[in-house]
């Protein structure tokens, strides 16, 4: 199976990770100009990135602090990954004062995957640039 797949670990704990991976504020703050976030099983999850692109998909499974795990596909036509195409499992691996985020893309194709995995390579920088200036 070819997979989009970032891993990063991050001077942050993991609470402070799980509220910027999960909640509508939290994705604006390193992913998205706006966000959504119905964080149950079978919630609406979407971000419009500063771009104008638009990512939807719905919430498959939420294990707090430890996993998330939601559909994903382009609501514009960014790129041919129509919502509800993939998945996406974003899984983490806490200790006291550092979180490991991993995050597997599958469903995708090798040229998209590649491209993907450059995607989750930035933001998850993003990611942790936002959560460790929360802990400045």
């Amino acid at each position: 199976m070819i997979l989009a797949e970032c891993d990063r670990t991050i001077a942050a704990p993991v609470d402070v990770v799980w509220r910027l991976l999960t909640t509508a504020e939290g994705l604006a703050g390193w992913m998205a100009a706006e966000a959504s976030v119905d964080l149950r099983p079978g919630g609406v999850i979407t971000w419009r990135h500063d771009n104008g692109e638009v990512v939807e998909g719905e919430v498959r499974e939420v294990v707090p602090m430890r996993r998330f795990v939601f559909t994903y596909g382009w609501a514009t036509d960014f790129l041919p990954v129509p919502p509800g195409s993939t998945l996406v499992t974003i899984e983490l691996d806490a200790s006291p004062t550092h979180t490991t985020v991993s995050v597997r893309h599958a469903g995708l194709g090798a040229e998209l995957a590649a491209r993907h995995t450059e995607g989750w390579t930035y933001f998850i920088e993003q990611l942790a640039a936002r959560a460790e200036e929360a802990m400045a």
